[in-house]
């Protein structure tokens, strides 16, 4: 494969506003597992970065963003991966980092339009971008992957459709949430991408050693 691959994964388990954001789960092991799988896939340790907990503030995970974004030629690869709370405010979809504020989340919240306008400045033409945190309304559940706010896959949907080479995979569409189960100590959704990228699951969802994107998602 030529070119670079250079992967951000990021993952809040705990908020500094607890009362206001609920724990997340094994958030910090589905993104240090994802970092994993992209190793074992042959992606060199020394491309990746892993932001959880107080690690992943908005200014770190955008500034890590743009570094990446600074330096990638065509040929090179992104991927992007947020395990956490996830929202929808005025119609816009955020993530939450570690030091969101529930008072102002349009200023304290990364916006899926700013990551998606530092992909369009970046030389690469081909991103990738892993969500677990979307989901249709707010429950308080403990192991609902939730946030005050629902997170809109349409609008998701919406916002990659003019996106050069540029795939975004979300555990849930506008009307589900995402689950973290205890059973398997994983956000469910990213358990089963874990097992994809590592060849553990179903071989038809692979095509000569490939796999398929929108088998994937399926």
């Amino acid at each position: 494969m030529s070119g670079i691959t250079y992967v951000l994964a990021t993952a809040i388990e705990n908020y500094h506003d607890s009362s206001a954001f609920k724990k997340v789960f094994y958030a910090e092991r589905d993104a240090t597992e994802f970092i994993q799988a992209c190793i074992g896939l042959g992606y060199d340790k020394d491309d990746t970065v892993l932001l959880t907990n107080n690690r992943a503030t908005k200014t770190s995970i955008l500034n890590n963003l743009s570094r990446i974004v600074d330096k990638v030629v065509e040929e090179d690869r992104m991927i992007f991966y947020f395990a956490g709370h996830g929202f929808s405010v005025s119609t816009e979809n955020f993530l939450a980092p570690v030091d969101a504020s529930i008072d102002s989340l349009d200023n304290t919240c990364i916006s899926i339009t700013q990551v998606l306008e530092l992909l369009r400045k970046s030389n690469s033409k081909r991103n990738i971008l892993f969500l677990d945190s979307c989901h249709s309304g707010f429950e308080r559940g403990e192991y609902i992957r939730d946030g005050t706010t629902s997170f809109r896959g349409d609008n998701l949907e919406y916002d990659f459709k003019d996106i050069e080479y540029c795939i975004g995979f979300a555990s849930c569409k506008s009307n589900q949430k995402s689950y973290s189960d205890p059973s398997i100590q994983h956000g469910i959704w990213s358990h089963f991408l874990l097992n994809a990228l590592k060849g553990q699951t179903e071989e038809d969802i692979y095509e000569e050693g490939y796999l398929m994107s929108d088998k994937l998602q399926a």
